[in-house]
């Protein structure tokens, strides 16, 4: 039967009312000045930008506000609040703007509230915090819009904070219903930094990047064009290739808003015998957005703009204008790496002209971009080391190349060498420090058979075909999750070794050649060709489908105008594919209306199409006088599930806050723009608090959500009194637990990521059930499940099969676990190793959908990215504390214990030691009796110790002794003053490469203070013979004073009355010699 026939019928299952139709919206609403009002935030404003958040200041214009809630559980004394720049509004989109507030208006009436789950996407270099994954689950705030009014109830619109943390600029919110009325699906939507442009009070974006147009019209006709971004860390992605256009596409909200910028670059011809240009033209032909820093080429000349993102630890200044880089080589093409890797993003660029054969790697670190030209050892070029491996050839060409994410830095080339016009051949080259020459690619495509994988390598030899199609490559992308090279042109092919061994997918046709790849990093990939044709296909699976024009793309179509959805209505032309935050596939596509120009984006759910491509396949059967449609079953299952699923957060290492806005006393419920502005400003100083408590060493009784109201604690029950009783002098209270840590989600689900550490695992199980209980066993038993890991060294995949014919079931127990493979320790979070687990129902590939409440979904796999190595948010402290679980418990590994640092008698004479100091201080191989430097030793049994001569310890119960040698910084210490001596020990204790029980590395410094110093043996015996001395002197005095003292008693009293007489007898002699002297005087002169 015809699929035109499907519609109608599919019409009457899936019509829709228009409260069903409804979906949620967001925008950004920034803070309003004065406070009491709200700015961009009216519900039918056209908002033209990119959708992303300009500015990244936060105001103080919530503190004044909070500071007078004297009477609420809030500290108005010793903290300053701030607020965030934006709020987001939360809107239902009905597909008309009075039946979206009407919907609005029902749905306060019905408790419908929505909640809001955000989620800080890691940076690429986590320098200002540690490496985290972070959601924060607020609750909305309804508030009326400030317009005209007559009514009780007016236009309104949920609110809640938009909060922005120190080193990330990309964010995701998950909007979702409570539960209550009518049923709105959750949505997903990108809220991201945008700081390449900045809009002015006059609403004109009009800055150094460039010029904004307004009008989408010079997409009309143009081909498609690929989008290039780092995969999940772009906050702005910027789209090019416009034809005769000095312009580009940039969204930070993934089109859902779009702005049209003209780059403020230099058009000149700069063409040379050295850099021929055929002709000059104005057109941007390629663009590259990284976290800060987006790159294009116009002809042959690169540029370079890095953007204004304060939130980011860059070491590049931000740019006042574009600035030309590579100048004196001639560029061909930009060639992408969406994946980051050790801190770093990369791209390549190819020469051409003069430079053809020439390849440099861009390496952007923290905003910084440094050019390195790919030669090996012995300064060859790929080419020149070619020549050297092939021999003589005509021309070599670098088609593309790739980076394999590692830490080795190691880049994958596809280069094409002619021997002659008709000879060529194609080649994978690895370059790590040196050339590698990998594998050769067959000279024909081989002919589709309708079996498998159609597998070559090498060593097979060229046959020629029927059609003696030639292999044509184009580029390649590598996936480094499952260590998948993808080469794609007239063909596709991957490889499982990095170019060794060539798999074949089937599906694809010859006569179509592949135009640019989109690949979504969890096991989906898409592609578009040259006659912009959108095809899909998955990993592990060896055909290819045709998605956009397909039977199940019409019907999809027909269904999206019937449900009023106008962006399906209309002829329209393809601009470009990708894969959102959602991991689901969207194409933009231009279309025109009475003559006014739309670009929108589109999604493109594959398992809908794929199960109305399946719907179409019916078939009209005739029984007797009866004629009726049969559908055939091409499912091997009825259904799956999973079940036995652990608690999410150990694995998934999300920590999750919640939070609630005031609770008003009106009874409708409706917020006032303070009580907002107050819900803004606490979850402000909650995340300050997180940040402090993250990157310290945690105590489990400081954490945040402690420190938040440990001042009002004890006046819980009076809070709670006043809160119930609606009394406030503000209006509205703050509640106690409006602000919690949300340890266990009561929702158990399979992470999209799993963190293993040494030798742990993952267990769940899958339940598959096969429809009837009557079906045979042989049906039973041809349900199977096969399990797959990217990389059998790393990862251990154990699958256990149980069947249960009663029910018609079968239940596999599967468990994934790391073999300690992993290369040494890390510090929590970095140096991680990303695989992938595939669970395969046999047969099931684009074959098997279930209908949720959401969308129709693909079922018969499960992929899971496992990541190895030390966790993210661990930190110890002779106590583990579990940042995620709020778990903690005593160090039991091997570590070591050294003194990195000190000083004596006060911190302020505390310095670091060198490395080779602290081998002397605390090594037993570089301490002796002759050098005397040790400064501590170990009490206790035999201990174990590194080459180095460090003391490796153990457990809870180690003794460690001072002992301060003569020649160690804490070694002979004088005393100052009366106090005896004390010293300052800085302390390190790690397990790094002692204790094999984890792949974390754990580190820690801290201060020990010890008073009392014994003194050193020499000056102690100096001291004591001092003393010995002054003591001696003191008792010889006091022996001679009490022996001889009554004699020298008398003798002092003889001397002290002749001392006394002296003087008289002197007096008297001198009279008499008076009297006697004139009388000699007149005998000698007779």
């Amino acid at each position: 039967m015809h699929f035109s026939l499907v519609l109608p019928i599919l019409s009457l299952m899936f019509g829709a009312t228009k409260v069903d139709a409804c979906v949620w919206a967001v925008k950004l609403c920034e803070l309003g000045d004065p406070l009491t009002s709200l700015y961009v935030c009216n519900i039918n404003l056209d908002h033209m930008g990119s959708g992303g958040m300009e500015k990244q200041k936060l105001s103080l214009k919530v503190n004044p506000v909070i500071k007078s809630l004297t009477d609420q559980p809030v500290d108005t004394e010793h903290v300053t609040y701030y607020g965030f720049p934006y709020y987001v509004r939360i809107n239902l989109d009905c597909g008309d703007e009075q039946e979206s507030v009407k919907a609005m208006q029902k749905a306060l009436f019905i408790g419908l509230n929505p909640s809001a789950i955000l989620s800080v996407v890691e940076p690429v270099h986590p320098t200002l915090l540690k490496p985290q994954r972070l959601n924060i689950i607020m609750t909305s705030a309804p508030l009326h819009d400030d317009v005209p009014c007559d009514s009780e109830l007016c236009q309104f619109g949920w609110y809640v904070p938009m909060p922005i943390v120190n080193g990330s600029v990309v964010y995701r919110m998950k909007v979702m219903s409570n539960g209550q009325g009518f049923h709105v699906p959750e949505k997903s939507f990108a809220l991201n930094v945008n700081g390449l442009i900045q809009t002015q009070i006059e609403r004109s974006q009009e800055v150094s990047f460039g010029t904004q147009w307004s009008s989408f019209e010079v997409f009309a006709g143009s081909p498609s064009r690929p989008l290039w971004s780092t995969a999940d860390n772009a906050p702005v992605m910027v789209l090019a290739a416009i034809p005769n256009y000095k312009g580009v596409l940039i969204t930070s909200s993934e089109f859902d808003h779009s702005t049209l910028i003209e780059v403020a670059i230099e058009s000149c011809w700069v063409g040379s015998m050295r850099c021929p240009q055929a002709e000059f033209a104005l057109t941007i032909q390629e663009a590259i957005a990284f976290e800060s820093t987006v790159f294009i080429r116009q002809n042959q000349l690169l540029h370079q703009f890095v953007g204004n993102y304060s939130l980011l630890a860059l070491q590049a200044s931000s740019s006042d204008a574009w600035e030309q880089v590579l100048r004196s080589f001639c560029v061909e093409k930009l060639v992408p790496v969406p994946t980051s890797n050790t801190g770093n993003e990369f791209f390549y660029i190819l020469g051409g002209g003069a430079d053809m054969g020439t390849l440099y790697r861009a390496d952007i670190h923290d905003g910084d971009t440094t050019f390195t030209e790919l030669r090996d050892t012995n300064g060859r070029t790929i080419c020149e080391y070619m020549v050297y491996s092939l021999g003589v050839y005509e021309i070599c060409l670098i088609r593309w190349v790739t980076h394999r994410a590692d830490e080795d830095g190691t880049s994958i080339v596809l280069a094409k060498f002619y021997y002659s016009r008709s000879h060529w051949t194609y080649h994978v080259v690895l370059h790590d420090q040196n050339f590698h020459l990998h594998g050769k690619l067959p000279k024909y495509v081989p002919e589709d058979t309708g079996d498998s994988f159609i597998v070559v390598n090498s060593m097979t030899p060229d046959k020629s075909t029927a059609n003696n199609i030639y292999v044509i490559m184009i580029g390649i992308v590598y996936n480094p999750n499952s260590g998948i090279l993808y080469l794609w042109g007239n063909c596709l092919i991957c490889s499982f070794d990095e170019g060794k061994t060539f798999l074949f997918v089937r599906g694809f046709p010859t006569t179509r050649s592949i135009k640019y790849f989109s690949l979504s990093y969890h096991g989906e990939f898409a592609f578009v060709t040259y006659h912009e044709e959108v095809w899909w296909g998955q990993e592990g699976v060896d055909t290819v489908i045709r998605v956009k024009p397909s039977p199940g793309y019409f019907v999809f179509g027909g269904l999206q105008s019937l449900k009023g959805f106008k962006k399906y209505m209309w002829p329209s032309d393809l601009v470009t594919v990708f894969w959102d935050i959602e991991n689901q596939l969207q194409e933009v596509v231009y279309y025109e209306v009475k003559r006014k120009a739309h670009l929108v984006k589109r999604n493109l759910p594959v398992a809908e199409i794929l199960s109305y491509n399946l719907f179409t396949e019916m078939f009209w059967t005739e029984q007797g006088s009866y004629n009726f449609f049969n559908f055939p079953r091409t499912c091997p299952f009825f259904w799956e599930y999973l079940e036995d699923l652990p608690q999410p957060e150990p694995y998934s290492r999300i920590q999750q806050y919640t939070a609630r806005p005031p609770l008003v006393t009106h009874p409708s419920g409706i917020q006032t723009t303070t009580s907002l502005a107050t819900y803004q400003g606490l979850l402000y100083h909650l995340l300050k608090l997180h940040s402090e408590y993250i990157q310290d060493i945690g105590d489990p009784a400081q954490n945040p959500i402690s420190r938040l109201l440990m001042d009002k604690m004890v006046l819980e029950d009076y809070f709670f009194y006043m809160s119930s009783n609606g009394i406030s002098s503000s209006g509205y209270s703050v509640e106690m637990d409006s602000f919690s840590r949300m340890y266990t989600n009561p929702e158990i689900y399979l992470p999209d990521k799993v963190y293993l550490d040494l030798h742990t695992s993952y267990s769940f199980s899958v339940y598959i059930n096969a429809g009837n209980p009557a079906v045979s066993r042989d049906e039973i038993k041809n349900i199977w499940i096969s399990a797959e890991v990217s990389d059998n060294d790393f990862l251990h995949a154990i699958v256990t099969r149980h069947e249960f014919f009663n029910r018609a079931s079968i239940v596999y127990k599967v468990t994934v676990s790391d073999r300690g493979a992993f290369p040494g320790q890390a510090l929590a979070g970095y140096g991680l190793r990303p695989f992938t687990l595939l669970l395969k129902v046999l047969r099931s590939e684009g074959r098997c959908f279930q209908d949720t409440d959401r969308a129709i979904v693909s079922q018969g796999q499960q992929r899971i990215t496992v990541y190895i190595g030390c966790p993210p948010v661990f930190y110890p402290f002779f106590l583990i504390q579990d940042m995620v679980s709020g778990e903690s418990g005593p160090f039991l590994g091997s570590y070591t214990f050294k003194v990195v640092g000190g000083g004596a008698y006060s911190r302020k004479n505390i310095r670091y030691f060198t490395s080779e100091e602290i081998l002397l201080y605390n090594s037993y191989n570089h301490s002796s009796k002759q050098t005397l430097t040790l400064m501590w030793t170990y009490e206790g049994t035999s201990v174990n110790k590194t080459q180095e001569g460090f003391e490796v310890l153990s457990g809870t119960n180690n003794k460690i002794r001072w002992l301060c040698e003569k020649n160690s910084p804490c070694g002979d210490l004088s005393a100052q003053g009366l106090m005896a001596p004390d010293f300052f020990f800085i302390i390190e204790v790690s397990n790094k490469g002692v204790d094999m029980n984890t792949y974390c590395d754990y580190a820690l410094r801290f201060e020990i203070h010890v008073h009392g110093f014994p003194l050193d043996p020499t000056r102690a015996l100096y001291f004591m013979l001092m003393t010995l001395a002054t003591i001696g002197v003191i008792l010889f005095c006091y022996i001679v004073f009490h022996c001889c003292g009554p004699g020298l008693k008398t003798l002092g009293k003889a001397a002290y009355q002749a001392a006394k007489e002296q003087p008289h007898i002197e007096r008297e002699s001198s009279l008499l010699m008076d009297e006697l002297e004139p009388m000699t005087y007149a005998r000698v002169r007779r």
